[in-house]
């Protein structure tokens, strides 16, 4: 709950402290590699909040909330599941980017990059995906378990470009396609048990200390950008 409403609090914040002319929001989706299509969650994603360098250039920031459904876990060690094992996550990323404005006429075209700090506000362990990739593992014919992870703070960095539209003088539709490559630790860690390869019942224990939460992969946004007198 604390975390909930310090990102309340930052949504609102941010509109109030920008320094630019310029306020997008957005549709924004994200595509995780290895992980299951991801959509937006009410109030969308509020991006290009920040300050305006000279006339080719900013630097921006804003939030966006997503409904992640599912995303892989890496450095497992040896263990490489295929399945995401993460997921439904409830998850707020805030960039702060750099951008380099191209005009194209009225138009524009901006090419960006720089880096994101996120973290899950809610978050599961996909437990039916990692019995099946553990009992795959082991090569056991059943197999059950009981796994925790916990919480941090994600970072990572990403580039890409939007086409900015104009369609009115203070109105723009934008359209926006981002790589981004990102984790946070997330300790995994449980226990399972089954029926092993010869028929006998077994029970393990583990923990990943290494492990990570994977965001890599493609963020593509859909939006309008309001600019100021």
């Amino acid at each position: 709950m604390k975390k909930m409403k310090l990102v309340i609090l930052l949504v609102l914040l941010i509109p109030l402290t920008s320094m630019s002319k310029e306020l997008g929001v957005s549709f924004s989706y994200l595509f995780p590699k290895n992980g299951y299509f991801s959509s937006p969650v009410a109030p969308l994603a509020i991006r290009g909040v920040g300050v305006k360098m000279g006339d080719f250039m900013s630097l921006g920031t804003g939030v966006s909330w997503y409904n992640i459904a599912g995303v892989q876990v890496i450095e497992l060690e040896d263990f490489d599941p295929v399945e995401p094992t993460l997921g439904p996550l409830t998850t707020f990323l805030f960039p702060l980017e750099l951008s380099l404005k191209v005009p194209l006429g009225k138009n524009r075209i901006e090419f960006i990059g720089g880096g994101f700090l996120f973290f899950n506000a809610t978050s599961r362990i996909n437990s039916g995906n990692l019995d099946r990739e553990l009992r795959a593992y082991e090569d056991w014919q059943v197999l059950n378990g009981d796994y925790e992870m916990t919480n941090h703070l994600g970072m990572g960095y990403d580039f890409g470009a939007q086409l900015v539209i104009y369609v009115k003088r203070n109105l723009a539709i934008t359209i926006k396609g981002m790589y981004m490559i990102g984790g946070m630790p997330i300790d995994l860690r449980g226990t399972y048990e089954g029926i092993n390869e010869l028929g006998e019942y077994e029970s393990k224990s583990f923990e990943f200390t290494n492990s990570k939460m994977d965001i890599t992969g493609w963020e593509f946004s859909v939006g309008a950008l309001f600019a100021g007198k």
